[in-house]
């Protein structure tokens, strides 16, 4: 399968001219889950960075964010029998990478000995080059309620609009979250890590705008 296919255009005197047009994201999973291995190789470079990075600003370690960007991988390969062809793929990704995410968080809050410890290990790194900056990122995010933190993660971090998100938490709360729901939540979140970040993360998680 190719990357690209061809549209047929008609120039000004009406002789027809193919164009290259991009396959969708959509395009290229149906194929995946058709058993076309190409069409994988083409699709994951679009979406790899942005789902390692999912991992990346939650956990500390860069290699539990390794683990858990190829378990994803991994999920992805055995649940693609299971996609519905025309679905848009960015949700159904990240609703795998959240359930990913959340099983890891359960496992560490089984862990601890003292429950609260596991905010710990909520870590959302904005800047590398400033420790302080970056800590106190990370700990206003691990105090926000988990329904406000999962909201800004497929937010402002895996860049789902809210109406996406609705559908993506359905899974986890048993019907879609309508959008406005959504909005709320993630009003009162930016809203709290804005107010707690005020003097250090001006570009942070605090400027995603409730717009889309």
């Amino acid at each position: 399968m190719e990357d690209v296919m061809m549209a047929t255009v008609s120039d000004q005197s009406g002789s027809a001219l193919c164009e290259p047009v991009e396959a969708s994201d959509e395009t290229l999973m149906a194929a995946y889950a058709a058993d076309d291995p190409r069409a994988f190789e083409r699709l994951l470079p679009r979406f790899a960075p942005r789902l390692w990075g999912y991992f990346a600003k939650t956990f500390r370690d860069r290699s539990v964010a390794d683990d858990l960007y190829q378990t994803t991988i991994l999920k992805l390969h055995g649940a693609r029998k299971r996609y519905h062809v025309g679905a848009p793929f960015r949700p159904w990704l990240f609703g795998i990478a959240a359930r990913v995410r959340a099983d890891e968080l359960r496992r560490r809050y089984r862990k601890a000995d003292d429950p609260t410890l596991a905010a710990a290990f909520v870590q959302v790194p904005i800047d590398p080059e400033s420790h302080l900056r970056d800590q106190k990122v990370r700990d206003a995010l691990a105090a926000l309620p988990e329904s406000q933190r999962e909201v800004v993660m497929l937010h402002r971090y895996a860049g789902l609009s809210f109406a996406e998100i609705g559908v993506l938490l359905a899974e986890t709360e048993g019907a879609v979250v309508a959008e406005g729901t959504v909005r709320a939540r993630a009003f009162r979140a930016y809203s709290t890590l804005r107010l707690a970040l005020r003097d250090w993360a001006p570009d942070g998680p605090t400027s995603g705008e409730v717009k889309s």
